[in-house]
């Protein structure tokens, strides 16, 4: 169901049978159903919008509340495809958004799939948010530079050092870090040094 059934999918017949789809027992389809109604969010507008609201509410709640750290790790992810897909539909709750998820990225117990999955998120709202993003790059720096330094989680680090590149891209914040944490710039370099992956390497010279 690529773009060129948009226009089919976008009816509101189709967008009903897309919802439902959102409660699929398997996480993979409710991941790609999200991705396309989000595609659709500026076809149909009236009809999505109220639904998607509700459905962010529905994300937020249980990245906060839920104790089950799969639980967690799956609604961030779909959040993630929310955010990439209807960022029109984001731009308005991106404070919201980060109130949620910046906390539960300081937990000490999570798991390191809910705070890769809460990163990614993190990323794709720095790219819909823009200068708003400007307002936590303090809060949101700290622990970016704590996980680049943890070589516990190779998976971590990649996506947290993909999430600086946003978040410094959308706030134009490329001098004040270096000046802020003075050991940034080692922590980059020593990543040159001893990573030897092409994908990090290219991602650390960005």
């Amino acid at each position: 169901l690529d773009e060129c059934f948009d226009l089919h999918l976008a009816q509101a017949e189709n967008l009903t049978a897309l919802f439902v789809a959102l409660n699929d027992e398997q996480f993979e389809i409710r991941e790609i159903t999200m991705c396309i109604i989000g595609r659709l969010s500026i076809l149909n507008p009236a009809h999505i919008m109220p639904s998607l609201r509700k459905t962010l509410i529905q994300l937020l709640t249980e990245i906060e509340y839920s104790g089950v750290g799969r639980n967690k790790e799956q609604s961030a992810r779909i959040l993630g495809c929310l955010v990439a897909n209807a960022p029109t539909l984001i731009r308005p709750y991106v404070n919201p958004i980060l109130n949620v998820l910046i906390p539960k990225l300081k937990e000490e117990d999570s798991n390191p799939m809910v705070v890769t999955s809460l990163l990614t998120a993190i990323g794709d709202l720095s790219e819909v948010g823009g200068k708003q993003m400007t307002q936590y790059v303090n809060d949101l720096l700290p622990n970016l530079l704590e996980i680049l330094n943890d070589a516990s989680s190779s998976q971590k680090r990649e996506v947290s050092l993909w999430t600086l590149t946003q978040l410094v891209k959308s706030t134009g914040a490329v001098v004040t870090p270096y000046h802020r944490y003075p050991h940034l710039l080692d922590t980059l370099l020593g990543l040159l040094r001893t990573e030897q992956r092409p994908r990090i390497r290219r991602q650390t010279l960005q």
